[in-house]
């Protein structure tokens, strides 16, 4: 099932040229401003929110009633300056683990959180062995997008997303199919087969948005990873520029540096057209 437009934050019209005028760019260093994407901000002018670190449980409808959520705001947050929000996607987690697999991923994006004043949250995955169920995960996704706005003062034209293994594969697609919401996005042992089964390829995306494909060199995705940066090279990606492949020594798993790896590319280009 193809994964419908994420309405909570669908963006308005990009302007032609981008400016240095978004207070949230400010804390990229060496920022590249380029053509494209958006020139201007659009804060959510969230009022509440004094926690710092924790969870929420939040009524999606009444077919998916209570879900819960983690997050994490930097401990520098005044509400004064619309910050960036990254949506974190975990890897399937077995039966009754995807809340821990949701918290960990918080917690593993913490200090970069800290250092780059980015707001993480953390969707739960509702699937029985842990995973993600694409045709429920969109409408929690824009309950959770629409408390946090509420809540939180969050630039709306800075929403990015980092996916390991199965949350990278429902990332794929979620960000393909919605490239005009998303500034940029990362996966992590996870590659376009689940995106391409359901029609949505990098060709089909309405513009070339920067993405991060990291994998272990011994992860058994390794050489589909690999092709996939082909792929999106042979879309009119441009080799670091907008699409990089990142490899390390290990399996299919992620390391404490990958945070602040996928963000000095992220921050670095996010108005790359």
């Amino acid at each position: 099932m193809r994964i419908g437009l994420i309405i909570a934050f669908m963006m308005s019209a990009f302007s032609a040229t981008a400016v240095h005028t978004m207070p949230s760019l400010m804390d990229c260093d060496d920022m590249i401003f380029v053509d494209g994407f958006v020139s201007d901000s659009w804060p959510s002018q969230g009022s509440g929110g004094s926690v710092n670190t924790g969870s929420r449980t939040i009524y999606i409808n009444s077919q998916l009633q209570y879900r819960s959520y983690y997050y994490h705001i930097p401990s520098s947050y005044q509400g004064l300056k619309a910050l960036p929000i990254m949506y974190l996607f975990h890897g399937a987690a077995g039966a009754g683990n995807a809340p821990w697999a949701a918290e960990y991923s918080r917690d593993l994006w913490q200090a970069t959180a800290e250092a780059h004043q980015i707001i993480v949250v953390a969707q739960v995955a509702t699937g029985q062995q842990g995973g993600w169920i694409p045709s429920n995960m969109v409408a929690i996704l824009n309950a959770i997008s629409a408390d946090m706005q509420a809540r939180y003062n969050i630039e709306k034209r800075r929403v990015y997303g980092w996916g390991f293994s199965a949350g990278g594969f429902v990332l794929h697609e979620l960000a393909l199919l919605n490239a005009g919401e998303f500034a940029g996005y990362a996966v992590s042992g996870a590659h376009l087969g689940y995106a391409a089964s359901v029609g949505v390829y990098p060709s089909t995306a309405s513009r070339k948005l920067p993405v991060v494909l990291s994998v272990g060199q011994s992860d058994g995705y390794y050489n589909d990873v690999f092709n996939d940066f082909s792929t999106f090279q042979q879309s009119g990606w441009q080799a670091g520029y907008n699409v990089w492949f990142d490899s390390y020594a290990g399996g299919h798993q992620y390391f404490p540096t990958e945070p602040a790896d996928v963000w000095d590319k992220l921050c670095i280009s996010s108005n790359l057209d």
